[in-house]
């Protein structure tokens, strides 16, 4: 029944913007702008369309964007837990999506707002309404694990973290945000024993991901005595290297390393 019914929505709205024909352009001023599909309406300018109906369908559409992307954040998670990705084959929630050929970067983050929501109730209030972006609600959920991975935080200090994370406006800020309440909580925490967060090798993880344009990036987190290691081994190999008729290395030293 939900299929059907979201498979009849996307056909009325692939209607209502296919391109006007022949007929409809020459029709269209003879019938009310309300009676019009949209294609004519946006087709035929301020005649038949507001600068306020423009305005607040942008806006309306930025929420069924978010919503649609909540929406298939529940159905991938409800995919894993009832087994059907293991049924199709799939390793993961995210691989199922990326058969279906959406982008990795975007399945990656789809699969991972299912557990923020799961975890964070604004999250999960804010995709099922569709107020909340799916980029800033992975950012906020990330936010949050990463603060939690490096000081334990009570019902209190997490509900307050997720609403200053929550302020931000760009995913970015949140990030930011982010890593200034794990230092701030850090020196508050009185755990004498604990291992400063610079020399924690526990915390050493490493993110490989699609970006838009298909290229997979990759992004190490590590303590100080790794990352020192790391360099060293490096350092030697990205030497610039002159070119076959003696002109200096044309690479950058990032290129080089």
């Amino acid at each position: 029944m939900f299929a059907s019914t979201v498979a009849e929505f996307s056909d009325w709205l692939v209607d209502e913007l296919a391109p006007v024909t022949t007929a409809e352009h020459v029709g269209q001023d003879e019938s009310p702008p309300d009676g019009l599909r949209m294609a004519q309406r946006l087709a035929s300018g301020l005649r038949a369309v507001s600068d306020d109906e423009v305005y607040r369908s942008i806006v309306e559409v930025d929420r069924l964007r978010n919503l649609v992307e909540g929406v298939q954040s529940q159905l991938v998670a409800t995919a894993d837990w009832i087994g059907l990705t293991e049924r199709l084959h799939v390793t993961t929630p995210a691989r199922l999506l990326i058969g279906l050929g959406v982008p990795p970067a975007a399945a990656h983050r789809i699969a991972r707002n299912a557990k923020h929501a799961a975890s964070i109730r604004m999250l999960g209030r804010g995709t099922r309404d569709g107020s909340l972006s799916p980029e800033k609600a992975d950012a906020v959920g990330k936010g949050v694990a990463f603060v939690e991975k490096r000081v334990a935080l009570d019902k209190q200090s997490r509900d307050t973290l997720i609403g200053r994370l929550m302020a931000q406006e760009t995913p970015a800020d949140v990030a930011a945000r982010s890593r200034e309440g794990a230092i701030a909580l850090s020196s508050e925490a009185d755990v004498p024993d604990a291992i400063p967060v610079a020399e924690n090798a526990s915390l050493n993880e490493m993110s490989m991901t699609s970006n838009d344009e298909g290229r997979v990036v990759a992004e190490p987190d590590i303590d100080v005595t790794t990352g020192e290691e790391l360099a060293a081994a490096l350092d030697p190999l990205m030497k610039p290297v002159s070119e076959p008729d003696g002109s200096p290395d044309p690479r950058t030293a990032p290129a080089r390393r």
